[in-house]
């Protein structure tokens, strides 16, 4: 099956490592103009460098920073050639942390980037384009932790949890508009974020790490025409991880 992609110029939040930069790479080998973007600047100019600047563009965006959402949604989409039809959100940070010794500081940290952060990303992408009359898409990367939390980690479970439902309920609102928003739930991926997982692999039933572009893959089919009629939804792409606790 040849896969038709919806978009043509997309922005990627943490699209400097790990499951994001599969996502722009994979994206931009197809043909899409592709804005990485997130906090570190080196590490953007990286990824663009190894990508290719024919059709790669970067720009520095913090997700905890809603204040700044609207000028920097604005900004990528001047870089983009003037307007962007979608959005993938791949940006988060662990708490490695549970409820009971979490700081008040790192707490603020997982909620404003894994939750508030991503809803609101999710809100002002999708007016500026229905505002513009472009239809498109919004995909949150999610982690298999919002469907079956960890106990070391529950301030990240419960964020990713609250996101997969925002992502259900929001998507509801603007699907007659044209804008399809999903979200896909990862379980232990071979990333910079979780390099230590070696017990959980074990969980996993195909005993192993997910690759980041195994994830990328299901990510370039939610955002095809072929995926138009999934609305909110959250696919596991987990390794087993879920059926295996």
């Amino acid at each position: 099956m040849e896969i038709k992609l919806r978009c043509t110029r997309a922005i990627v939040l943490g699209g400097a490592s790990g499951i994001g930069y599969a996502i722009a790479k994979k994206l931009a080998d197809d043909g899409v103009k592709v804005c990485i973007a997130g906090r570190n600047i080196e590490k953007l100019k990286q990824a663009v460098k190894e990508i290719g600047d024919e059709r790669t563009c970067y720009l520095q965006f913090d997700i905890s920073d809603i204040s700044c959402f609207v000028r920097k949604l604005n900004d990528a989409a001047c870089l983009l050639g003037g307007y962007y039809d979608a959005v993938v959100n791949a940006a988060g940070v662990h708490s490695g942390k549970n409820n009971w010794c979490i700081s008040e500081e790192l707490y603020d940290e997982v909620m404003d980037t894994d939750l508030k952060g991503a809803i609101f990303l999710m809100r002002k992408a999708t007016v500026l384009m229905l505002n513009n009359n472009i239809k498109g898409n919004i995909l949150q990367i999610a982690s298999v932790a919002g469907n079956k939390g960890t106990i070391n980690n529950s301030p990240y479970y419960m964020a990713k949890n609250s996101l997969i439902n925002a992502t259900r309920y929001m998507a509801k609102e603007v699907a007659g508009k044209g804008i399809v928003i999903n979200g896909i739930a990862p379980g232990v991926t071979q990333t910079p974020m979780s390099p230590g997982n070696k017990v959980r692999e074990e969980v996993q039933a195909i005993g192993r790490p997910i690759q980041p572009e195994e994830i990328a893959n299901i990510a370039l089919f939610m955002l095809s025409r072929q995926a138009e009629i999934c609305i909110g939804e959250t696919i596991i792409a987990d390794g087993g991880f879920w059926g295996a606790w």
